[in-house]
């Protein structure tokens, strides 16, 4: 899924299609983030020592953030599962 067809579900009046929009959206800028860390030289900027610290970071905050809605879809019955890269 694209950030773009998110779009639809952040929207929603269901308050369960927009967290699994929040949820999908963090799933690919983690896994665009990851990307830019494992393959710098395909990022489309210079990533020196501090921007990498720095993404490394962001990437961490990312991460706990992603296993607290997991953790909250499991309480509220949101089936992710479909949605995790």
């Amino acid at each position: 899924m694209k950030l773009v067809e998110t779009v639809n579900l952040m929207c929603s009046r269901d308050f369960k299609e927009r967290f699994i929009a929040e949820y999908v959206q963090l799933v690919i800028r983690l896994s665009k983030l990851d990307a830019a860390l494992n393959n710098p030289s395909a990022a489309r900027f210079e990533i020196d020592d501090i921007a990498r610290d720095l993404m490394l970071k962001q990437r961490d905050a990312m991460e706990s953030y992603k296993v607290c809605l997991e953790k909250r879809a499991d309480i509220l019955g949101i089936d992710l599962n479909n949605y995790n890269r």
